[in-house]
């Protein structure tokens, strides 16, 4: 079934996104250890400042992962039910193997790029 070929196309082009974040969390982990509190949430839960923005960094990468995902997903979809060729699939889904491997790239290059600019920002707001 194509639906289960796509499926497991996508998660092919997935992974690897856990050691990207892993790279970037051990690049500023330092500060991560060393957290400074800001606040308490509404459940009354300490907020810490590297914390939070460590969560905005993840939130905004996955999110972006999941608009292209469901970009090339919806794109193969139509591809199926519009009847194309056997050989215009195969060639979607490699295209979008490639395309997926240079996205992850990109993303972790200015997602962590902008995660170094906050920390910084933020250890000079505190001197």
């Amino acid at each position: 079934d194509l639906r289960n070929i796509w499926s497991h196309t996508v998660d092919i082009a997935k992974e690897g996104l856990d050691n990207l974040l892993k790279e970037s969390k051990t690049s500023v982990q330092k500060y991560l250890d060393n957290n400074i509190h800001i606040s308490h949430d509404k459940y009354g839960n300490q907020l810490f400042v590297y914390d939070e923005i460590w969560n905005e960094y993840i939130s905004r990468f996955f999110k972006e992962v999941a608009i292209e995902e469901v970009e090339y997903t919806n794109t193969f979809f139509s591809l199926i039910n519009d009847k194309h060729t056997l050989d215009d699939i195969l060639k979607f889904i490699y295209s979008f193997l490639e395309y997926f491997e240079i996205l992850k790239k990109i993303l972790q290059e200015e997602y962590h790029e902008e995660l170094l600019r906050t920390i910084v920002e933020n250890l000079n707001e505190k001197k």
